[in-house]
């Protein structure tokens, strides 16, 4: 027996699903090809906003990405909402110290729960009609429920009627969320990077600076910057200097892919140096390496030091970077160590403030109509290549 679609005429077949109007224009061929003969993405992909709200649906709700800092919720009752993608999400430490995400949004009418980070919160009050939640997402109350002094009423099912979570999990203090339920498990899914990364103790990180940057340019374009040194020598003359192009090179380790460089040497004098990794020897605390995991988590190692930039695209010609600082152990956070970690976050700062301006450029160079993605090179593009491959298995 077979059932036809609810709107087919009887007797008919039922045509397939048709691609959503914003996607059924963009060819994705180009960027397919191999490496040398590929272009990059489409214009409309970095400007287009109905297409960017099913971007945001397929690529940063369709499988892991990152969410925020662990860090960011550090003791039990904070509290952080986060629009991620579109999405009303809230960061929570609960009572156990665990980490939990849910969705912000009240089960009775809709109302956005959190609006504001907070502190060492008991629970969760609806700032509508006051129902209340715990911290592992309970409701707890229902205030006049069922009248004037009645908190109670039939057919309201407490236990069933909590906040809706959100699948999460957590790697070297980020958060990961995935929004569609059906990724693979996140240690399965990052096991490539851990097993290229196991001689770096990740478990002793400690967080130390942070700082927020926005870019008026749309967030693939900061990532694609991000994946490719060839701008260093025009770009970074200063970073250059140290990190010369020559000493880069490119890898994968999916969904993991970037650049890295043989010839890191911790800058500044400050302070006293930060602390190596543990058990690092000279030559693998040279090697700096720097990739994107997919879709928005950028990532850098040192021998002496760690960062994560979670990537928040906010409106098509719009992103929001996140930088998060850490010491390879948790001594980073001393006070002796603070003028170090202050000149190492100022060096950071002072080479993605030097990326706006490029990156801004190449948004503004989006609305040529003559523009046809551009040139991926064999040579400084394998990393920007693959990361824009991505966007289009996800999107076609």
């Amino acid at each position: 027996m077979s059932l036809a679609a609810p709107d087919a005429a009887p007797g008919s077949c039922a045509s397939p699903p048709r691609r959503p109007a914003a996607l059924e224009a963009i060819d994705f061929s180009p960027v397919r090809r191999p490496l040398g003969e590929a272009r990059g993405l489409p214009n409309a992909v970095y400007t287009d906003p109905d297409y960017h709200r099913h971007e945001m649906a397929r690529v940063l709700h369709g499988g892991w990405a990152c969410l925020a800092s662990a860090s960011e919720v550090p003791a039990p009752g904070d509290v952080k909402p986060i629009e991620f993608g579109g999405a009303p999400l809230i960061l929570l430490r609960d009572r156990k110290g665990a980490v939990r995400v849910f969705h912000n949004v009240c089960r009775h009418r809709g109302a956005r729960l959190v609006r504001e980070a907070a502190c060492k919160r008991p629970g969760l009050v609806c700032p509508y009609h006051a129902w209340s939640y715990g911290l592992d997402g309970r409701l707890m109350k229902t205030p006049d429920v069922g009248g004037p002094g009645r908190h109670e009423v039939e057919g309201l099912d407490k236990a069933a009627t909590g906040l809706l979570p959100v699948r999460s999990g957590l790697w070297a203090d980020f958060v990961f969320v995935d929004l569609s339920g059906d990724a693979p498990p996140l240690e399965q899914h990052l096991a490539p990077l851990a097993a290229r990364w196991a001689r770096y103790d990740l478990s002793g990180l400690r967080r130390v600076e942070s700082m927020s940057l926005t870019v008026r340019a749309n967030w693939k374009l900061a990532t694609e910057n991000f994946l490719e040194s060839y701008h260093l020598p025009v770009v970074h003359p200063s970073l250059n200097g140290y990190s010369r192009l020559d000493d880069h090179y490119y890898f994968e380790a999916w969904p993991a892919v970037g650049a890295g460089t043989s010839a890191y040497v911790p800058q500044g004098e400050a302070g006293p140096a930060l602390p190596r990794f543990p058990g690092l020897e000279d030559g693998e605390a040279a090697v700096g390496e720097y990739p994107v995991v997919f879709p928005n988590l950028w990532l850098g190692v040192q021998g002496d030091h760690f960062f994560g930039i979670v990537v928040y695209p906010e409106a098509p010609a719009v992103s929001r970077e996140v930088l998060h600082l850490y010491g390879t152990s948790p001594q980073a956070g001393d006070a002796a160590f603070a003028p170090t970690v202050a000149d190492t976050l100022a060096r950071w700062r002072g080479v993605f403030e030097e990326d706006v301006g490029p990156v801004e450029a190449m948004q503004a160079g989006r609305a040529s109509p003559a523009f046809d993605g551009g040139v991926l090179t064999r040579v400084h593009d394998p990393a920007s290549h693959r990361f824009m491959q991505a966007i289009a298995e996800r999107m076609d």
